[in-house]
């Protein structure tokens, strides 16, 4: 199997670790009546009001802007060879599985059902951007490091295929939140 294959394969299985270890330690948090306060559930019920008192349009401005920006922060990432692209994919998996986790401990598995599943897909961008991300970082790396080292044109552009992909993911899920999970 060539070196790119092997290589690309260790970085898709990294991001998607990455993003699941987040996801599962948002999980050893106790929520009982004695770590779970008063002052934040409220302070989750009034995010969620101030969001839901918003036009459809400005929900979608403020979700589709805050997902735009962890893709780029991931993708930009690449420019710590990969650290920060890593940290914010944990990050982004820790508060999808704590947002999983506290709308289970209020509510019942319908609200789960009705307000996240429908737009979950741009996990899928979140991760796409994180590979993005770690892979030019891990090739510049191996640039600065190794003068031989040279990343073909047909990788390259792939991977810079998968940019848009990732913004129609996070716009499209972006609608689907302000418009059908929200609306």
């Amino acid at each position: 199997m060539p070196v790119k294959i092997i290589l690309m394969t260790k970085i898709v299985s990294l991001c998607l670790l990455i993003y699941v270890l987040g996801f599962a330690s948002s999980f050893m948090f106790d929520l009982n009546q004695n770590t779970y306060t008063t002052y934040q559930t409220q302070k989750i019920d009034t995010l969620f009001n101030d969001m839901q008192n918003k036009s459809s349009i400005d929900r979608f401005k403020k979700i589709a802007s805050n997902n735009l920006f962890v893709i780029c922060v991931n993708i930009i990432g690449a420019l710590s060879f990969g650290g920060i692209t890593l940290l914010n994919t944990f990050y982004n998996g820790f508060i999808f599985g704590y947002i999983i986790k506290i709308t289970m401990y209020l509510n019942d598995a319908s609200i789960f059902h009705q307000r996240i599943t429908p737009h979950s897909f741009e996990i899928i961008a979140i991760i796409l951007s994180s590979i993005i991300g770690l892979y030019y970082g891990n090739n510049i790396f191996f640039y600065l490091t190794d003068k031989k080292f040279k990343l073909a044109n047909r990788q390259r552009l792939v991977n810079l295929y998968l940019i848009p992909i990732c913004v129609f993911l996070t716009i499209f899920s972006a609608f689907i939140e302000a418009y059908v999970s929200m609306g």
